[in-house]
């Protein structure tokens, strides 16, 4: 194979493995209702069985960091992989509330490598001048996947059930671990300055810790994010069916797709946005406050389906501001430490799964209405706003 290629390689590998991971976070709203029969659970236990995959993928991000920069990737990704197919067949098989728990803790930790992985492979193989707009075309790929795979995993669910689905997904990750075998290689280049300078890992944990505008930044993409890792993750297709009693899974996939289009859109253009303005702020404030003006349609206003489709779509092109957030944190914190910022600031982001999914389903439990619950989040995008007003430029 000739050597000029295996950049691309590398990095067509690892940007599937995020399309596939932001596939598996997204599923569980589709096979909610069925895991609901198939375990007997409530909305509390439904909501919690979601979870379990965010909590090994959050507590396990600051060691991913650390296992690319001692391991290199060929050895990590192999193992990640392995995580991960081992997670899906063992999920697909499950026959208790337990096995599955287990299972889906398993596949959290496996996907915990996907965009730590495809960030350094994209910062070893290429120059750096090329990381952003390579990352920008990763994010942008993964959602159109994750829009497309919304679809048809609610085609397949409907049909065919989710274990079957759960047993195609565990072929494609077969597939992906003998990729990574045969393809996957390192090559020595620093990810982001891990073990490349004098401080400890202590010290970079304190004084990433100490950084406030870390905190601001990262809680502000924490809030924004609960429109992925919460509403269209997990209760936008129950909340739909609900709200829209004539349409069928299908549809309601449809439409929680046009979330994931959205942000696949939103997030280049305001990229380019704060390119040309040369600003980050202005478009921080304003993109917060629409998700949040819009998320309120979403849940107040009486709207047809066919508009409710072009809101969510809105919505996921406005909340795409999160992806904001590491730049942010990247520019504003010393390059010794930016690897441990990038691994914490993503920490913050994605523990907005195991925690909101699991507040909301428990409030759920105790038949509180579905607008009501969701309103959480609606809170949360409004503290955004506020974030963004006291973020420093």
């Amino acid at each position: 194979m000739s050597r000029k290629y295996l950049p691309w390689i590398n990095y067509g590998i690892t940007t599937f493995f995020v399309v596939f991971q932001f596939l598996l976070q997204s599923v569980a709203g589709i096979m909610s209702n069925a895991w609901m029969i198939d375990f007997n659970l409530n909305k509390a236990e439904v909501s919690y069985l979601s979870a379990s995959f965010f909590i090994s993928y959050v507590l396990l991000q600051i060691p991913v960091g650390i296992a690319y920069d001692k391991l290199g990737a060929r050895k990590v990704l192999i193992m990640a992989s392995l995580l991960l197919m081992l997670g899906i067949w063992g999920f697909a098989y499950s026959l208790t509330y337990t096995q599955a728990l287990c299972a889906r803790v398993l596949m959290g930790a496996g996907s915990a490598f996907g965009f730590i992985g495809m960030l350094y492979i994209t910062a070893s193989w290429f120059k750096p001048k090329h990381f952003a707009i390579l990352v920008g075309i990763a994010e942008t790929i993964a959602m159109l996947g994750v829009a497309l795979g919304e679809v048809l995993s609610a085609w397949m669910v409907q049909h065919y059930g989710w274990r079957f689905t759960m047993k195609i997904s565990g072929v494609i990750t077969t597939l992906l671990f003998f990729c990574a075998i045969i393809f996957i290689l390192d090559k020595k280049r620093a990810f982001v300055g891990l073990n490349t300078e004098p401080l400890s890992l202590r010290q970079k944990i304190r004084f990433t810790l100490g950084n406030r505008q870390l905190w601001k930044a990262g809680l502000y993409g924490f809030a924004i994010i609960n429109i992925i890792n919460v509403f269209a993750t997990l209760w936008s297709i129950p909340y739909l069916l609900q709200k829209y009693p004539q349409i069928n899974l299908k549809m309601a996939g449809l439409a929680t797709a046009m979330v994931f289009v959205g942000i696949a859109v939103g997030g280049p253009f305001n990229a380019w946005l704060t390119g040309r303005m040369n600003r980050r702020k202005p478009v921080l404030i304003s993109f917060a406050l629409l998700s949040a003006l819009l998320f309120t349609v979403v849940l107040i206003i009486p709207i047809s389906f066919a508009v409710m489709m072009l809101i969510l779509l809105l919505l996921g092109f406005f909340s795409s501001s999160y992806i904001q957030v590491f730049a942010l944190v990247k520019e504003n914190t010393l390059k010794v430490l930016r690897g441990t910022a990038l691994a914490t600031v993503n920490m913050i982001l994605m523990s907005s799964a195991p925690l909101m999914q699991s507040l909301t389903g428990w409030i759920l439990s105790m038949k509180v209405p579905f607008y009501q619950v969701l309103m959480l989040i609606n809170i949360l995008l409004y503290f955004a706003v506020y974030l963004s007003v006291i973020l420093d430029e």
